[in-house]
């Protein structure tokens, strides 16, 4: 097995989706040099001149892999990330053809079946608090906040999300309450103050 690079580029733009705090510690639980890894500084102060942009720390972090290991081992890191991602409920399979083309076999991954996805959304949907808050639903100008993470948007939320209003609940959610020029902080405590309940969504 060799990846080829259109492989390892598209693992890196899945990774990409991560926090760069994630995807440190992805690196590093994948097989990562550790004393490398975590001379990558991530700061939280944009003006400083110390601080690395998510594609900066992909570009370390990368480099570093390939720096530091034969080509063998390396991609065996790359992989180990993908398996990591698979576990976390990251969608790995549009990249099937791809990996399969470098010899990789995704059936020893774990990919959620969509059927999965489907029960754990209908298992919010139905709870017995959402009716009491539609019942309520004229005290509050939301019937429920979704308050998410960016890495579980695709894979989860944005389905809860479209089946809540397919079921003709008012959603605070940010795909569908914010426009351009909106105050991110300010949009978000008006939400959670005319919602009548707050959904944390984690994977599955």
């Amino acid at each position: 097995m060799a990846l080829s690079s259109e492989s390892i580029a598209a693992i890196r733009k899945l990774l990409s989706q991560q926090s760069r705090r994630e995807i440190k510690q992805l690196l590093l639980e994948a097989g990562a040099k550790a004393d490398r890894i975590l001379s990558i500084p991530v700061l939280s102060d944009i003006k400083s001149r110390d601080y690395l942009t998510t594609e900066d720390i992909l570009s370390k972090g990368f480099d570093t892999i390939y720096a530091d290991h034969e080509k063998d081992r390396a991609d065996g890191i790359l992989i180990n990330l993908l398996r990591q991602l698979s576990k976390k409920g990251v969608d790995i399979s549009y990249l099937k053809d791809v990996l399969q083309s470098d010899g990789v076999n995704l059936s020893s991954f774990h990919i959620p079946a969509k059927a999965d996805k489907e029960q754990a959304i209908k298992q919010v949907v139905n709870r017995q608090t959402l009716n009491e808050c539609i019942a309520n639903k004229e005290a509050y100008e939301y019937d429920v906040f979704i308050c998410h993470a960016s890495e579980d948007k695709d894979s989860f939320v944005r389905p809860l999300a479209n089946e809540f209003h397919r079921r003709g609940v008012n959603v605070w959610y940010d795909e569908f309450s914010l426009k351009v020029g909106d105050s991110l902080r300010r949009s978000i405590d008006q939400g959670l103050t005319e919602s009548c309940y707050g959904i944390s969504c984690t994977e599955p």
